[in-house]
C-alpha cells in the first residue's frame, strides 16, 4: 500500500507468532504516530519493523518494536548504519529491504552507492552490519529478493546499468555474486521477487522473530 505523500512501499503481514515486518522507504520521511494503548500496562512486543531510509550521504536503517496493539516504538540506537549511501530521493520501488526467511538477516539496497548491505538481526531486533556492502551489479539498485535457499536477486534501475543481478547469501551473512553478468531488462525494473514453488518461496513471506 502506498501512503499519499509518503513515497514508500508498505507490506503488513499477519501471523499469530512474532514476525518481522519490512517497510521499504523510498525517501526520508516522518512516520505518523500510532496512538498508544490507553492501558497503563505496556503492550507486549510481537515483532519488529524496519525502514530503508535511502538517506544521503550515508544510508540508514530505522528499526521499531511492533506491539500487540499495533503501535510502534523506536529501537534504542535507531536509525542504524546501512553501510552504503542513499539517494535522499524517491525510489518508486517495492522491496528495498527484505528479511531472510529464517529471520536472521536483513538485505537492503544502497541506491546512492550501487551496493547491497547485509545486516544481522541481533537480540531485541537490533540490526548490525555484516562485513561491507557489496556492488549491486548495476546502477541504482531499488529492490532485492531472497529465497529460502539463499538465492538473491537485485533489480537495478539506473540508466546504463538497469537489469537483474544474481547473488548467493551464505551462512554467516556473506553475499557473493553467482551470476557473472547482469541480465538486462528492456524497461527499468522496479521490483524483484520470487514466486512460490516447492523449492523457492516468495521473499515477502514473514520470518519468525530472532531468538
Amino acid at each position: 500500500m502506498i501512503v499519499p505523500n509518503r513515497p514508500r512501499a508498505l507490506r503488513f503481514l499477519a501471523r499469530t507468532t512474532p514476525a518481522l515486518i519490512l517497510l521499504g522507504l523510498a525517501a526520508a520521511a516522518t512516520t505518523a504516530a500510532v496512538p498508544a494503548s490507553a492501558s497503563t500496562v505496556a503492550s507486549p512486543v510481537v515483532g519488529y519493523t524496519y525502514v530503508d531510509g535511502n538517506t544521503a550521504p550515508a544510508n540508514t536503517i530505522d528499526g521499531f518494536a511492533r506491539h500487540a496493539d499495533g503501535s510502534l516504538t523506536p529501537l534504542a540506537g535507531s536509525p542504524f548504519s546501512g553501510g552504503g549511501a542513499g539517494l535522499g530521493a524517491g525510489l518508486a520501488s517495492q522491496g528495498a529491504i527484505q528479511v531472510t526467511p529464517d529471520g536472521k538477516y536483513l538485505l537492503a539496497v544502497d541506491a546512492g552507492s550501487n551496493q547491497i548491505s547485509v545486516l544481522r538481526i541481533t537480540a531485541g531486533g537490533v540490526p548490525v552490519l555484516t562485513g561491507q556492502p557489496v556492488p549491486s551489479g548495476g546502477i541504482t539498485p531499488v529492490s532485492v529478493a531472497v529465497s529460502r535457499s539463499g538465492l538473491v536477486y537485485v533489480a537495478n534501475q539506473g540508466n546504463g546499468g538497469s537489469g537483474y543481478s544474481g547473488f548467493r547469501l551464505h551462512p554467516g551473512g556473506s553475499l557473493t555474486r553467482w551470476q557473472a553478468r547482469r541480465s538486462p531488462s528492456p524497461t527499468a525494473p522496479a521490483w524483484a521477487t520470487f514466486s512460490s514453488t516447492p523449492t523457492e518461496t516468495t521473499s515477502s513471506v514473514p520470518a519468525p522473530a530472532p531468538r
